[in-house]
């Protein structure tokens, strides 16, 4: 009888094994995916602020002024979420917040951009918009501002 409880406990205990080795490798497979997601959006955002500093470079030699100002803008369809990644924690952009738009430009820029109000009319004209990749129409350039709309 002792043999037979002995026996069942045994089997008991090599299904949870077998389980929680599954659950294991299941967790270990998302926790690699979430990371690849998160490095391909890190590597789509650092491609994306290197269009705008390009377009601010231009802009400042084109017109000789110098950017000092920055306004951050959402258009109707902004998302939280980098390029079709399931909307979860690990996949939020890095830099979806206003104040981390200026903190990330004034970082590669290598300036410390002053954050303004948003203009009304812009506002309204980028709300319009519906953005899903960067394009120069997002970028309005005004004396030494530069209003932003993020996608």
């Amino acid at each position: 009888m002792l043999e037979n409880v002995a026996k069942q406990n045994r089997k008991k205990e090599i299904v949870i094994l077998v389980f929680a080795i599954l659950i294991f490798f299941y967790n270990t497979i998302i926790y690699i995916n979430n990371g690849i997601m998160l490095q391909e959006s890190n590597k789509s955002e650092k491609e994306y602020i290197n269009d705008i500093i390009a377009e601010i470079t231009k802009y400042e030699q084109e017109n000789e002024k110098t950017i000092t100002k920055v306004a951050i803008y959402i258009d109707r369809t902004s998302q939280r979420t980098s390029h079709n990644y399931p909307n979860n924690y690990m996949t939020v952009k890095t830099i979806h917040t206003a104040y981390a738009y200026v903190d990330f430009i004034n970082y590669y820029l290598g300036r410390k951009l002053e954050a303004i109000d948003r203009d009304e009319k812009i506002s309204q004209y980028f709300w319009n918009k519906e953005w899903e990749n960067f394009e120069k129409e997002q970028l309005i350039f005004r004396d030494d501002e530069l209003h932003l709309c993020i996608f």
